[in-house]
């Protein structure tokens, strides 16, 4: 008895449906909305932060997971819940047209495997969190990176 993966992947003359981006985004988070997009990997996750507040991520990579780029698409700190003008200089750095900044490499342009990327994002949600109820100065004592 062939796995429903299996039956996706033979279903179009032995075309494989779900290309390496979708194994791996499925793998981490089953309930993930995938797409393609413009010949781009598509994936709409939620994720609750240890405090229960729900963010949308979405990721954006090629089809082999690689270049992914992260969006907040939704924040539970928004518009209800503004910035403080010490919070302003940090959130620049990190948050940016809804795209979040997960490492070096991922300015504007991606450049990390999905998983990886995955990881960052969700931890970038607990330290978002952090920043916006405790301030920068106690996310710098546990985040110096930040």
């Amino acid at each position: 008895m062939s796995s429903f993966f299996d039956r996706l992947r033979n279903r179009s003359k032995g075309a494989p449906i779900m290309d390496q981006a979708m194994q791996t985004m499925l793998g981490i988070n089953p309930n993930a909305y995938c797409a393609k997009e413009n010949g781009q990997s598509v994936f709409l996750e939620d994720h609750r932060d240890p405090d229960d507040r729900m963010f949308r991520l979405e990721y954006q990579c090629t089809g082999d997971g690689q270049g992914t780029r992260v969006f907040v698409r939704y924040n539970p700190w928004s518009p209800a819940n503004p910035a403080t003008p010490d919070d302003l200089p940090i959130l620049d750095t990190h948050f940016y047209r809804g795209e979040i900044c997960i490492g070096d490499k991922s300015h504007g342009h991606g450049g990390y495997e999905l998983g990886y990327a995955v990881l960052r994002a969700r931890h970038w949600c607990v330290c978002y969190s952090l920043l916006r109820e405790h301030g920068v100065h106690v996310l710098r004592q546990v985040e110096p990176e930040w």
